[in-house]
Order: structure tokens, then sequence, then C-alpha cells
């Protein structure tokens, strides 16, 4: 079962990423992941590959970025959005995170980003240190739903009672295949995923946290920026509706049909806003628990 056709498809994790991973976040980012001096790097679940292409943009053609995934899918676009954008120090395989495509002692760092919860933790994080070398260090970032905040206030266009409906029929629909696929079937406990780090033999233990925000009003984004946040979202809510047909059959054409529809006037109602200038001050703020350990 593939990750991308029935959990979350290309488009919503890459453009997702790209706008948490944009390179005015990067002082952050870099400064919390503490990465600068390292020259090979494995990114394990990456997905469609945005955090390692921004990670290769950040870091220059000097470091070497191994990303790893199981969804082949996935790997196809990572290898051809790097090759479009001329990074070739980023490397895309199709492996399993619990028996990685990689030589034992071959990485200064071994990073995740939202994988762990989907994963047995021990074994997830001891084919980490395997492939580390020693004094290098693996490094779990794990996204906390329940702290994230979403403004959504009264100048953001309404969904309305029809559109609330026939979302609560998608939710519906995915939730056997996400169950089936152990989505978020191992969130770890705070307290005790440090605790499994020492566990498993690794040292000069770390816990940080990271706020990333996605404001498309933000003073400091461009015109165009500002649209292309507001552009992302929608296409993210439109595949989300294609995936659900894929799911649903035909049956349901008519539904989501009328879905496509009532998205795509509320959109543009938004879109408009922004090209006219006027702040809503709808914005989402991810918050990332990040835990890392030395080998």
């Amino acid at each position: 079962m593939n990750w991308s056709t029935t959990i979350q498809g290309i488009e919503t994790l890459d453009r997702s990423r790209e706008l948490r991973f944009r390179d005015d976040h990067a002082d952050l980012l870099l400064r919390v992941l503490d990465i600068r001096s390292a020259r090979t790097i494995g990114e394990i679940g990456c997905g469609p590959g945005a955090l390692s292409r921004a990670l290769a943009r950040w870091l220059g053609p000097g470091v070497r970025i191994a990303a790893i995934d199981l969804d082949r899918r996935f790997v196809g676009h990572a290898a051809a959005t790097a090759s479009e954008a001329s990074l070739e120090s980023v490397e895309v395989l199709q492996g399993d995170a619990l028996s990685l495509p990689l030589r034992s002692d071959s990485l200064d760092v071994c990073l995740s980003y939202t994988v762990i919860e989907h994963l047995p933790h021990e074994s997830f994080l001891r084919e980490q240190r395997r492939v580390c070398r020693r004094g290098g260090r693996v490094i779990t970032m794990m996204a906390l739903p329940e702290k994230s905040l979403a403004s959504i206030p009264d100048g953001w266009p309404p969904m309305t009672a029809n559109e609330r409906e026939l979302w609560e029929h998608i939710r519906a629909a995915f939730q056997p295949k996400e169950a089936a696929r152990g989505v978020g079937a191992h969130w770890p406990d705070p307290a005790g995923l440090p605790k499994t780090f020492e566990q498993i033999g690794l040292t000069s233990v770390r816990v940080d946290a990271l706020a990333l925000p996605v404001v498309p009003d933000d003073a400091r984004l461009t015109a165009k920026q500002q649209i292309e946040i507001i552009e992302a979202d929608r296409a993210i809510t439109l595949e989300r509706i294609d995936m659900a047909e894929t799911i649903l059959g035909g049956a349901r054409a008519p539904e989501l049909s009328k879905l496509r529809e009532l998205v795509e006037v509320r959109f543009g109602k938004r879109l408009h806003t922004a090209e006219s200038g006027e702040h809503v001050w709808d914005y989402t703020v991810s918050f990332v628990l990040v835990v890392s350990g030395q080998r």
C-alpha cells in the first residue's frame, strides 16, 4: 500500500513541507539541528524530498545527502525535483526505514521528520544509530498536532454546512486506510523518547523545539509569496479530494464534484483578498519536538 496514494499525496507533503522549510527559516532550523559541520546526512522517510532539497540549498554542494523513502512514487518525485533544481548533492534511494540501504558507520547525521510516530521507536532509532559514525548524531523531529495553532478569523471565507458534511464523509473513508497503514500507531511519549535514545546507547541527548509559522499576510513576504501560500493550500485541499475519489470510486463522484466547486469558491474569495491587499490573518503554526543524541 503506497503512502502517496492512500494517506498523503505527493503535492500535499511536498508543498506543505516547502512552506515550513522556507529559506527564511534556514537559520532557525540549522541552529536547532546543529548540523552545519556535517558532511554526510541521511533523511529517513524523506517523502517527496522537500527537506532534503532545503538542506542541500542551505548547506551547499560540499555536503552529501541521502534521501530515503519506501514509497516509489515519492522516490521518483524527490529525485526529479532535486535534479530539476540542480541539487547534485542529493541522492534519492528507495528503502525501508527499518532496514536502511546504507553501510554501517557511513553518516555524520541521520535525521527524520514526522516519521517516528508511524514505526516502532527502538527499531527505527537503532537502525539510524547503525548507519551513523562514531560521534555522529541521530535527530528525530516529531510534529505535535495537539499543540499546533490555526487561526481562522472572520475574514476567512467560512465553509458552508454542505462542505463540512462532505469533508466528514472523506475523513470516514480515509480512516480504515490510515489504520491499516499504521498511521500514528506509535506516538512516542515526549518524556519517553529521550529515554529511548539513551536505552539504545546514544549519548549527549538533547531536547529542542521548533515553531514553524505559515502566514500569508506576513509583511516580510512578497505579494507573489503570499499568493503562493494560498495556492499551495488550495492544491493540497484539492489533492485530498482526488485521493478520496480513488478510494470511494465513482459512486460518490457527484458529491466530490460538488465539494470541488465549494472549495474553489472559498479559495477564490481568499485569493481575491490577497490580490486586493486586504489582510485576513489566517495562519498556522506547527510545533515540532526535536530530540537528538550522539553515537
